[in-house]
């Protein structure tokens, strides 16, 4: 008899894996100089024009300042993409920019 193989969809690693600066040090005694972000989803119920419910999708990019807590800056859309992230990158890129040391902006690295 033959043995079947379990289903795996590990296929090795795929594009560049950036450096964990962060390394679960995720406090900080300087503002702005951590700053993490990471994508969420959240579904939602809206009627149409017919007055049934339909469920809506949202995605939120929030970058956090790991001095305080603070969200710096944020993105809501209805698709997740590249643009959305970017946009509220630079968002914070601004907020941040009197930071007088090095900034790191961190990510699970888990959607792009």
């Amino acid at each position: 008899t033959r043995k079947t193989r379990k289903y795996n969809s590990y296929k090795g690693t795929i594009g560049e894996i950036a450096p964990n600066r962060i390394n679960r040090r995720f406090d900080s005694t300087i503002p702005y100089q951590k700053i993490t972000t990471d994508t969420t989803e959240f579904k939602y119920y809206y009627a149409d024009d017919s007055g049934n419910y339909q469920t809506g999708k949202l995605y939120l990019d929030p970058y956090m300042d790991l001095f305080n807590r603070e969200i710096i800056s944020f993105k809501i859309t209805h698709q997740p993409n590249g643009q959305s992230m970017l946009e509220g990158l630079q968002a914070a890129i601004e907020a941040s920019k009197l930071c007088p040391y090095r900034r790191t902006f961190h990510s699970d690295q888990g959607w792009a």
